[in-house]
């Protein structure tokens, strides 16, 4: 797990400080603000909430609501061809996943487990709305990569932890669909649905026959604060959130 964290902090401060150096070119390259054309960047970290809506009751499992807060962010480039039509594409670093309940697993009925993934993400949509107010609808498309596979059960206060680095317990490449929307004050809400499977159904090995989980696809949810560059601050409604009483990683 540390070295875990420790590769994904090296990643997020590249990126930070590949952004702020793009973003300090980009001002000297831009010159004039009321250009028809705008390129500028944001960054997110986002809460996110997943479901996996598609599975029989028949199942030796249910599914339950996952909360993921560390680790999920974002960088963002906007290029803004007119005052209301653009594109927005980016690289993003996420914590995806599934919870299940009461579920049997080598005979053993566990309170919960918990099956997760770091993902690298790459994706782009396009933008219609208000762009010059930041206030806008966005659709289009991700394809996440999968690098760092963890599964936590717990049964009766205790809990048994594994994980594995590029584990072919979930598909390697999971593409997605995304629709959003940016409000002006900076809220931003995103649904994305995986179309593929998170898991790998052929997988057997040390974390169990996934031949069980026929059905993985999830629909999440996720929540963040961002806003373009030059706008007034405001106050980040999520800096409040207590992330002690919903992380699960």
């Amino acid at each position: 797990m540390k070295k875990s964290l420790i590769i994904l902090s090296i990643l997020s401060i590249f990126a930070t400080q590949t952004y702020s150096q793009i973003s300090g070119l980009q001002q000297q390259i831009d010159g004039e603000k009321d250009s028809l054309k705008q390129v500028y960047f944001t960054t997110s970290y986002d809460i996110i909430f997943q479901y996996i809506p598609n599975y029989s009751e028949d199942y030796e499992y249910e599914m339950a609501m996952r909360t993921s807060i560390f680790f999920n962010t974002s960088f963002n480039t906007h290029i803004d061809f007119s005052k209301h039509f653009g594109l927005l594409q980016g690289f993003a670093l996420k914590n995806i996943g599934m919870k299940t309940k009461n579920e049997l697993l080598d005979n053993i009925r566990y309170d919960y487990i918990i099956r997760r993934s770091y993902m690298a993400e790459t994706y782009a949509a396009i933008k219609i709305g208000n762009l010059r107010k930041f206030s806008f609808l966005y659709i289009g498309g991700g394809y996440d990569f999968s690098f760092h596979y963890r599964q936590k059960q717990k049964i009766n206060n205790k809990k048994i932890i594994d994980s594995q680095w590029f584990s072919r317990a979930t598909e390697r490449f999971v593409p997605s669909a995304i629709v959003g929307y940016q409000f002006s004050k900076g809220f931003h809400l995103q649904l994305q649905y995986y179309v593929s499977n998170f898991l790998n159904t052929s997988y057997k090995g040390k974390f169990g026959d996934f031949s069980r989980f026929p059905d993985t696809q999830i629909l999440q949810l996720s929540i963040s604060f961002q806003q373009k560059e030059g706008q007034k601050n405001t106050n980040n409604p999520l800096k409040n959130y207590d992330a002690d009483k919903f992380i699960n990683l």
